[in-house]
């Protein structure tokens, strides 16, 4: 499949997603208040502090790999398994220990739930990253499509039957079991359950790199949230982790998009060229220019935002959520980062990179709660400084690329960004800032800034405009077909 048609699968995919994710938060926050939503962050927040599996990288380490023998794969699934099954013990015992720390049962009760995700997803890793590996991303859409479309439906369903704070955990365990049953099924062929573990030393060597990048940043993540919780209340870590997760649809449905489907084209050009420098350039550019503008909007409307969406129980957290997307501007400034390390086979590099990394954003995070919410939101935007300071010189080195490269890119993207929301700006401006500006004007100001956004890519973003003339072009030809066989 091309990475054309690849993007445009995992498209459809997010755009499902997102749909999905907007509609069981926006249903099951109206239904409960930011403490009980605090009980549910907390559980997930002490869940994830201890899931390292796909922090393991070993789905990454199936597409990576040259020499993929059914030994090699039979490993992979092999130290998977006996990993869930770990994680999994684990978050049983901590049902226990976490609800003594925050004074909470219930978090203990969340977790329990929790605790059978782990296993069921490990069976969907070898089938799952093989998909992936072949560019069927038609199949993996479908199964994330379902996983967004069944974690919902239950979640929402839960809230209405009286699930109250248990809603979330049954819906993300139902949209487990579909994900791991649909993504086995459509990549039966790929089926590999053997247990070996010939290949160990290689493959956790591997993992061992993973884990120590990217389990890492999941553990400072998660720690921020234990930090949060336990220096500002459960209540006050509802509303931070309401805002967080509003901020992470847009990151999903927009970042993930390029990243899952340019690693897999990039560690090709890789093994195939040996230089990843065309597509890393184009997926810079198509990622500030489209994210910029978008966090940027989310920024200046996340009252009437929040306000629209969950009422006026969660208004306090709308300022948290103009400070995660200016936070999630600068991060995206050094997208495909953890991919790059990766097809460059650098990852014992990133590991060291990203200790310091996650040790300075716990750092600046404890020094910002103490000045409450806002101080502790602020955390990340210094960490995206502090990401941008780590990682920019260096990936310029294994890209092939210079400062004057991305720099050009960025600046003509910051552009886009200031054409994207001057019509909502400006409006909000004239209502004083307020969450309560009225809905038609704002829903009048968004495709205004789309258009200012379209016009400004037009003239000033060659590559961008190329891309969009080429969808125009193909969306006016089958409209002329359709005509025709009318």
């Amino acid at each position: 499949m091309s990475v054309r048609r690849s993007l445009i699968w995992t498209s459809l995919g997010q755009a499902v997603l997102f749909v999905s994710q907007m509609a069981s938060q926006i249903l099951v926050a109206r239904h409960l208040n930011p403490y009980l939503m605090g009980i549910s962050a907390i559980a997930f927040s002490i869940s994830d502090f201890v899931n390292l599996m796909q922090a393991f990288g070993l789905r990454n380490f199936l597409i990576r790999e040259t020499d993929l023998t059914g030994a090699v794969i039979a490993t992979t699934f092999t130290i998977n398994l006996i990993m869930s099954l770990s994680t999994s013990a684990i978050v049983v015992g901590l049902a226990f220990g976490g609800a003594l720390t925050f004074h909470e049962a219930r978090v203990g009760e969340v977790l329990m739930i929790v605790a059978l995700i782990p296993l069921v997803m490990s069976f969907e890793l070898v089938p799952g990253g093989l998909l992936q590996r072949n560019m069927a991303f038609g199949a993996l859409a479908t199964a994330s499509s379902a996983k967004a479309i069944v974690t919902s439906c239950v979640s929402i369903t839960a809230v209405f039957l009286g699930g109250s704070y248990m809603s979330i955990s049954y819906g993300a365990l139902a949209g487990a079991l579909v994900s791991a049953g649909l993504t086995c099924l459509m990549g039966r062929r790929f089926m590999h359950w053997r247990i070996d573990l010939s290949h160990w030393r290689r493959i956790t060597r591997f993992g061992l790199h993973m884990l120590s990048i990217g389990g890492v940043a999941n553990l400072a993540v998660r720690a921020v949230d234990l930090i949060v919780g336990r220096m500002l209340g459960l209540a006050t870590l509802g509303l931070f982790s309401r805002a967080s997760a509003l901020n992470n649809v847009l990151w999903t449905n927009i970042h993930l998009v390029f990243t899952k489907v340019i690693f897999s084209d990039m560690a090709n050009e890789m093994r195939t060229k040996g230089t990843i420098r065309t597509p890393y350039l184009n997926t810079v550019n198509m990622v500030t220019a489209t994210l910029w503008p978008a966090f940027a909007g989310m920024a200046v409307l996340s009252g009437p935002v929040f306000y629209t969406m969950y009422g006026t129980n969660w208004l306090a957290a709308a300022p948290i959520l103009a400070i995660f997307c200016v936070a999630a501007m600068g991060l995206s400034a050094t997208t495909m980062a953890w991919e790059v390390f990766v097809v460059c086979e650098r990852t014992g590099e990133q590991a060291r990179i990203e200790a310091t990394r996650g040790a300075l954003t716990l750092l600046n995070t404890y020094v910002g709660a103490l000045f409450g919410i806002l101080g502790a939101a602020a955390g990340r935007v210094v960490d995206a400084a502090i990401a941008f300071a780590l990682y920019r010189r260096r990936m310029n080195e294994l890209t092939q690329t210079t400062y004057g490269e991305i720099m050009a890119i960025y600046l003509r993207n910051l552009v886009l960004t200031v054409a994207a929301i001057v019509p909502s700006a400006v409006l909000m401006q004239a209502h004083g800032w307020s969450p309560l500006t009225p809905l038609v004007q704002v829903a009048g100001a968004i495709p205004a800034g789309i258009a200012l956004w379209a016009a400004a890519a037009w003239t000033l973003n060659k590559p961008l405009a190329a891309e969009m003339a080429m969808i125009a072009g193909k969306l006016r030809k089958k409209r002329k077909q359709g005509t025709v066989a009318a």
